[in-house]
């Protein structure tokens, strides 16, 4: 049968790379599940999927292809094992992780694996939801800076890490721990029977040595037969062991009773033979103090015949003796006492009355905790699980866990919240710590119940064994578990701080936290307050406050609001200043100029900088006169020093808004003193739209034509009758100067002029240079009519370039 072993933890562990050591040093296969999240998460980049199109996604997942050939992976046949490690899918792979239909998938996918090889797999909940069954299983954790200093120098490593700071790294992997611990479907939890192995402070060979010898006392206890009826070898053995005659022979393997003739580096024995017996040198070491003297009568085996004399052996006679009572204690199931003796890194050496017995590390505690020295010299009764010629395993959680279920049914049955209790830390895992209450009861306690402090680092300080006062918080006789609050058992120091400060109190802190909607500020021990983004200055414009701020800075702040019963405390920085904006008109007056330096430019307008702190705004309205937005864009660059006039001062959102068009000649205040309605005009065609065209007169002035003023005919083609870079002549319809809107009409024009030469009239025209000298001859024939006189001409004649 194919065996599964699962590499849980928290994002940055270091379990994907030792996952893929442990494989290869125990021939298994590796399947990297974060890397088939990211394949996912990058083919729904790709294919521009929301995390919301449940159906999109579905019909995704119902129709991709993923292969793994030599440690390469391959969606639908291209090979994505480089970019799926890049920062679009980086950003993106905990939210598609999140959802239950990609989990399903995953999930059938690495049993599918599962199915046909020994594998070790590794990801989030492999342990708890895909292979709670596994055959053998280890959570991996390590403190969070540890964590984000790995993936930052993997990411740098790999020429992928871009702009991010290791403050950044450390954020993300923190929000995807929360993400992971509070998702819905299958959060981040240490499995049932795992080995917990921190990594924070080792070196990743000593912790896959760590893993590898709890894998082989997993298939030691497996091949171990624990019914020896069925094991005739050892029956037979043990059998033959109780009938031994009396009397001694010289065979290899039985027993003798020994008389001690002396006692020095070797012991020699009177064995009742012409030739003496001995015990090596090797093994009076290995004994250590002797328990018996010169004349003494013990009990040794034959292990062979040399020239010296008959080689025998106490160690061994004992050992089987010893082996030969436990199996009796084993056949009643009743438990054994001893003695921790040594630690090896698979578990401890148990001493049984002389008998040696190994304890894996996973029976050894019902809290599931490293190896720890002082565990030695420790008595406790065991549960034989195993015994064997050569082996006897034993557990000390199994004792533990019967006389705990009684403890703590007696618990539950009698605590209350609020209760208080002295607290012993058992284990320290990131954001949380588990603590014992009583013998055989233990509680979590949260990272924010630790402390009043926002940060709750202080978790950081504490070592295992060290006690403190708790207070009971939570109650779940169901799935019997508790949660305690070293916090509460604390005075709060909020309530001495409220009691002394009151709105428009100044006090001085240290940054603690830093993040896009403000800064975190400590003013007293277990005391933050929040400085708000908008609450960091009058004048500059803050994206981040990272950029402005270092936690642990020394900052001085204004109290502005501060509630005792939500334990929330407003500050504000700007605020130690008198707003400037109360007296903004008077430092910058209306209608005054300014300059001004562009350092944003966006489709409706300019953003700047006065005396380098001042925001300032020029809606592209206020640029120029009926520009289009293409000439707007490519007139300024930002960088630019411009000259501009202040035309409001908008005090709520703290800027001057400016205009460019104010300081120059306005042509529609040209237009409106020089041209009236009806008269004719020459313009330009500069853009075909789909309900006409945009004609450019005087200057920079567009005016529009309607598609049904083009021709006297019904247009079926706008470009049949005009098109772009001709000049033609149209009739004004209306002036709007304020909205500096003109309309015109090319049909109204030839309507006009027609019935002008049926009359002998020249229609009534304002025309410039663009217009085309007329010919010599008509210039003579206009002498004998009555044409309006050359001053009236000039009169008439604009220039419409």
């Amino acid at each position: 049968m194919n065996k599964t072993i699962t590499v849980d933890g928290p994002a940055g562990s270091g379990k994907s790379s030792i996952a893929k050591l442990l494989s290869k040093r125990i021939n298994y296969t590796y399947l990297d599940t974060g890397a088939i999240y990211r394949i996912l998460t990058y083919c729904f980049i790709e294919e521009d999927t929301s995390a919301r199109d449940k159906q999109k996604i579905e019909s995704t997942l119902a129709t991709i292809k993923i292969n793994i050939e030599d440690s390469k992976y391959y969606l639908n046949d291209k090979d994505v094992t480089e970019v799926i490690r890049g920062e679009a899918v980086d950003k993106l792979v905990a939210v598609f992780a999140q959802l239950p239909e990609v989990r399903g998938y995953v999930r059938s996918f690495q049993r599918r694996m599962a199915d046909n090889k020994n594998m070790v797999i590794d990801g989030r909940d492999i342990g708890t939801e895909v292979f709670p069954n596994a055959f053998c299983k280890f959570y991996l954790d390590a403190r969070l800076k540890v964590r984000a200093e790995r993936r930052f120098n993997d990411l740098k490593k790999r020429e992928i890490i871009g702009e991010r700071t290791l403050e950044d790294i450390a954020q993300e992997v923190a929000r995807r721990d929360k993400m992971d611990r509070e998702r819905t479907h299958s959060p981040l939890k240490i499995p049932k029977d795992a080995l917990i192995i921190d990594s924070s402070d080792s070196q990743i060979e000593s912790v896959l040595e760590e893993m590898v010898n709890h894998y082989n006392n997993k298939i030691q206890l497996q091949s171990l037969d624990t019914n020896f009826s069925s094991d005739e070898q050892n029956e037979e053995f043990f059998k033959a062991m109780q009938e031994q005659p009396a009397a001694p022979t010289t065979h290899s393997g039985e027993f003798l009773d020994a008389k001690v003739i002396s006692i020095g580096e070797e012991i020699y024995l009177d064995i009742g033979r012409k030739v003496d017996a001995y015990i090596s040198h090797d093994e009076v070491k290995r004994l250590g103090e002797i328990n018996f003297a010169v004349g003494d009568t013990i009990q040794v085996v034959e292990k062979a015949r040399t020239r010296v004399g008959v080689l025998v052996s106490k160690y061994d006679a004992d050992r089987w003796q010893g082996l030969l009572k436990l199996r009796e204690r084993f056949k009643a199931n009743d438990l054994v006492s001893g003695i921790v003796k040594d630690i090896n890194k698979g578990g401890y050496i148990i001493d049984i009355d002389g008998t040696e017995a190994f304890c894996p590390l996973s029976e050894y505690d019902v809290v599931k905790s490293p190896r720890k020295q002082d565990e030695i010299g420790v008595h406790s009764n065991f549960k034989i699980l195993s015994l064997d010629l050569k082996n006897v395993i034993v557990s000390r959680k199994r004792p533990l866990e019967k006389r705990y279920d009684t403890i703590r049914q007696e618990f539950f049955e009698t605590a209350k919240e609020n209760d208080r209790f002295t607290a012993k830390v058992v284990h320290l895992m990131n954001y949380r710590m588990i603590v014992s209450l009583k013998e055989g009861v233990n509680a979590i306690i949260r990272q924010k119940e630790f402390s009043w402090k926002r940060s709750g680092r202080d978790i950081e300080r504490f070592q295992r064994g060290d006690e403190f006062e708790v207070v009971l918080i939570l109650i779940d006789r169901e799935k019997q578990r508790l949660e305690v609050s070293r916090r509460l058992a604390q005075p709060d120091p909020f309530i001495d701080f409220y009691a002394k400060h009151e709105v428009g109190s100044v006090v001085t802190g240290k940054i603690v936290s830093t993040e896009r909607y403000g800064v975190f500020v400590e003013v007293e021990n277990g005391v933050d307050g929040m400085v708000h983004i908008s609450d960091i200055s009058w004048f500059r414009k803050v994206l981040h406050p990272k950029d402005l701020f270092n936690i642990g800075d020394a900052i001085t702040t204004k109290i502005l609001s501060i509630s005792k019963e939500d334990r929330k405390l407003s500050l504000g920085i700007k605020q130690l200043e008198a707003d400037p904006w109360e007296s903004m008109d008077q430092t910058y007056p209306i209608g005054g100029e300014v300059n001004l330096k562009i350092t944003a430019i966006i489709k409706n307008g300019l953003y700047g900088l006065i005396d380098e702190k001042v925001d300032a705004f020029i809606h592209i309205m206020d640029t120029q006169y009926k520009d289009t937005q293409a000439d707007f864009m490519s007139i300024f660059n930002v960088g630019d020093d411009i000259n501009a006039k202040i035309l409001r001062v908008n005090k709520f959102k703290h800027r001057l808004e400016l205009g460019l068009k104010e300081k120059i000649d306005n042509p529609w205040e040209e237009l409106k003193l020089n041209f009236d309605n009806k008269d004719v005009v020459m313009g330009e065609v500069v853009e075909i739209i789909e309900n006409g065209v945009n004609v450019k007169l005087l200057g920079s002035v567009i005016g529009f034509c309607h598609v049904n003023q083009l021709d006297e005919v019904e247009t079926k083609s706008i470009e049949d009758v005009v098109k772009v870079g001709e000049k033609h002549s149209f009739l004004i319809q209306f002036i709007d100067i304020e909205k500096e809107k003109i309309s015109l009409s090319r049909k109204d024009f030839l309507i006009s002029s027609k019935n002008m030469e049926n009359s002998n009239v020249s229609p009534k025209m304002k025309l410039d240079a663009i217009i085309e000298p007329s010919h010599p001859d008509q210039d003579s024939m206009k002498e004998d009519t009555d044409s309006p006189s050359e001053t009236d001409r000039n009169t008439h004649e604009k220039d419409f370039a």
